[in-house]
């Protein structure tokens, strides 16, 4: 598929009004600050979740309550299990049942060349990017 048929399937997902909780990784900031605030516009009660920037969260979820929707933010990395569990966990017990997910959460670290990563570098990177994205979905 190419960009323009995922714009259309984007376009599509947040025109829908079957979905009406999304729970976004990596939502405080960036993508996932600017997908929560869109979706807070289109009528979505938005979960955030970030990994270490608490105010950088709180602000996006305040530009949501703005908005007129609910929003929860949690902490959690979703490269650790337990962290993926409570995450859902909470989504259901203070919004409600879940209907939308936008895998958002990702890292590089520091710009560096491939042959100067050593593999915990390279593990950690995966454990987010993909590890951790295979567990929320």
């Amino acid at each position: 598929m190419d960009a323009l048929g995922y714009a259309a399937l984007a376009t599509n997902f947040w025109n829908t009004t079957m979905a009406e909780i999304v729970l976004i990784t990596g939502g405080g900031r960036g993508i996932g600050a600017a997908t929560a605030e869109l979706a807070a516009r289109r009528g979505y009660d938005v979960f955030i979740n970030y990994r270490s920037d608490h105010a950088a969260a709180a602000a996006v979820a305040e530009r949501v309550r703005d908005t007129g929707r609910r929003c929860v933010t949690l902490a959690g990395d979703v490269a650790n299990e337990a962290d993926v569990m409570c995450m859902f966990d909470t989504c259901d017990r203070e919004l409600g049942v879940l209907s939308g997910l936008v895998n958002n959460a990702g890292t590089v670290g520091l710009q560096t060349r491939v042959e100067a990563m050593d593999a915990a570098r390279i593990n950690a990177i995966f454990a987010t990017n993909v590890t951790g994205s295979f567990l929320c979905a």
